[in-house]
């Protein structure tokens, strides 16, 4: 039954997304669900996205067009004090920062641990280079245990 309830709640979650309207929104909210049998979390991003970029997009490159949106969905756990920082420039203003945020997380308040997904978007601005750079830093600490990186296009 607990099962049941669960897909259940996933097929209507799925609906609502794919169906909701967003107001004309550009920056639609990012939704996340977990089977509970299994644990797998199912991340649903930004659907307004030109370009998502994950953990396994780390060190690669990549084109755009000026005006496309790039959005990067990294996972994190905020409540053990790690966090993902943008550490690189913008390439002269070729990529311009347009929002940076940590997703829903299912901890009860005052709950140490999980995970969440962390996501920061840009906006093509230019034609150029640039990077794409974020660190994952530990709690108290001044450089990153890990970093992420895209070496970005943009074409006019």
């Amino acid at each position: 039954m607990r099962r049941l309830l669960a897909a259940a709640a996933l097929v209507g979650l799925t609906t609502l997304v794919g169906c909701g309207d967003d107001g004309g929104n550009p920056a639609v909210e990012a939704e996340t669900s977990t089977d509970e049998p299994s644990g797998t979390t199912t991340t649903i991003a930004s659907d307004d996205a030109d370009h998502t970029l994950t953990i396994d997009d780390n060190a690669s490159s990549l084109a755009v067009a000026v005006g496309d949106t790039i959005e990067v969905v990294l996972e994190t756990c905020p409540s053990c004090g790690y966090s993902w920082q943008v550490m690189g420039d913008d390439g002269g203003g070729v990529l311009t920062l347009v929002s940076e945020r940590d997703g829903p997380s299912d901890n009860e308040e005052g709950e140490v641990g999980g995970t969440v997904d962390h996501f920061v978007r840009y906006e093509a601005a230019a034609p150029g280079e640039a990077t794409i750079a974020l660190g994952y830093f530990p709690p108290g600490e001044d450089a990153p245990e890990d970093t992420f990186t895209v070496d970005v296009t943009v074409a006019s």
